[in-house]
């Protein structure tokens, strides 16, 4: 189920307290600060998404009390994709779009699994990655030669990732929204999650696409992991 879960927030507090909350929170967890409007925009695309799956779904309450106190009126409002990267190609350096600084762009991509914490939860972990697994390896979670692991990768690639393409894709796509709205530097990472972005919602194979490669890999180290603590 697509949509906002849950809201978190604090009142009644002075401003002192309301900065030490703030640096808690950004020493915590990923937080960084971003312009007004993408809120406004995340929060009118995701009550829309709930409301996709499920029709007339309220929003959360906390996020209602948020809005009064921000003196917003959300209204569900998909993003269009399509119309958001055009406007990204337009605003990015030429020199950004060539084929030599794509290359380059989506081979330092895959380092955000291992150096970016926003990429910590990347990969598939539901039911059909287990059952993929256990079909194709019957002695499974022992794989235990290189063949069977480039098997077992190629599989997710293209049984697990490839029918998502369009999911993964939406996601690059938001994630370039949030970088091109940040006030920090992950602000110079736009143009590449731009570029991922592109790539996925075109036909560009997925073994061609690193750090698709990169997920796929964490994807079976994980199913690995669950399957073996279930032993």
């Amino acid at each position: 189920m697509e949509g906002i879960h849950e809201i978190w927030g604090e009142s009644n507090i002075n401003k002192r307290e309301y900065k030490n909350l703030i640096h808690r929170i950004s020493n915590a967890s990923h937080c960084i600060p971003v312009k007004p409007e993408y809120t406004h925009r995340i929060c009118a695309h995701f009550i829309h998404k709930k409301l996709e799956t499920v029709a007339g779904a309220p929003p959360p309450m906390l996020l209602v009390y948020v809005a009064e106190m921000m003196g917003q009126y959300w209204l569900p409002q998909r993003i269009d994709f399509e119309v958001i990267l055009e406007s990204m190609e337009k605003s990015i350096d030429p020199k950004f779009l060539s084929s030599d600084y794509i290359t380059k762009s989506l081979e330092n991509s895959k380092k955000w699994i291992k150096k970016e914490p926003f990429a910590e939860g990347w990969f598939e972990d539901d039911h059909a990655v287990d059952q993929l697994l256990k079909k194709t390896f019957p002695d499974f979670p022992k794989i235990i030669n290189e063949k069977d692991l480039m098997e077992a990768l190629f599989h997710i690639l293209v049984d697990v990732l490839e029918p998502k393409r369009t999911i993964w894709a939406d996601r690059m796509a938001l994630m370039a929204i949030w970088a091109f709205s940040s006030l920090d530097k992950h602000k110079r990472l736009g143009k590449d999650f731009f570029i991922l972005s592109r790539e996925l919602y075109g036909n560009t194979p997925m073994d061609e696409i690193p750090i698709m490669i990169e997920i796929a890999q964490l994807t079976l180290h994980s199913a690995i992991k669950r399957a073996t603590a279930l032993q």
